[in-house]
């Protein structure tokens, strides 16, 4: 006869599911897909416009955080089996069983935490709106130092941008090596 499993812990649970991952993601996305806050990257920077987004980012986590992860175990609780949470196999969000859930916990997720998105999404983009504003304007062509070679037409190429950015420990060779990786994606046709 098989035992019972125990309950899986919620913390487990929750980093099962990604953690803050896909909230923080939901926001990055309402931003760089929000034509006022673009509209800013030219006039701020690249560097000034990934800070001010992750700012608001962060605050809004801090605050929404807790409702945030309420929701995402409640989903995980209903859409993954017990059995599944319990596994060895379940390594989290990016790899084991888990992985074949994500599009079935997005998309509940999305369901159950709409409201909450809508209300985080909206309170990022007046933070950042707030600090773009008291951002002062650069120079045309240091805009998108160290990124001057980039198109930043599609909204992947900014986060792409943000997220190479988000690591002010890394050297210069570092990050050069990093960027190249993504060069092909987004470098302007005139620039290749």
């Amino acid at each position: 006869m098989q035992q019972p499993t125990a309950p899986v812990p919620d913390e487990r649970v929750a980093y099962l599911g990604g953690g803050d991952h896909l909230f923080q993601r939901h926001i990055d996305e309402r931003m760089v897909n929000n034509a006022a806050a673009r509209s800013e990257l030219e006039r701020i920077g690249v560097r000034r416009w990934c800070a001010n987004l992750r700012n608001a980012r962060s605050a809004v986590v801090a605050r929404y955080g807790p409702a945030y992860r309420a929701a995402l175990i409640s989903t995980m609780r209903q859409v993954v089996p017990d059995e599944v949470l319990a596994s060895r196999m379940a390594l989290g969000w990016n790899a084991g069983v888990i992985t074949i859930y994500h599009n079935r916990i997005r998309d509940a997720l999305d369901a159950a935490a709409g409201p909450l998105f809508a209300e985080a999404g909206s309170e990022a983009i007046t933070a950042f709106s707030a600090a773009a504003r008291s951002s002062p304007t650069v120079e045309r062509g240091a805009a998108d130092e160290p990124f001057e070679d980039w198109s930043f037409e599609r909204p992947v190429a900014v986060l792409n941008a943000c997220m190479l950015l988000s690591d002010p420990s890394v050297t210069r060779e570092q990050f050069l090596t990093r960027k190249a990786i993504f060069d092909g994606f987004h470098q302007r046709k005139d620039a290749r």
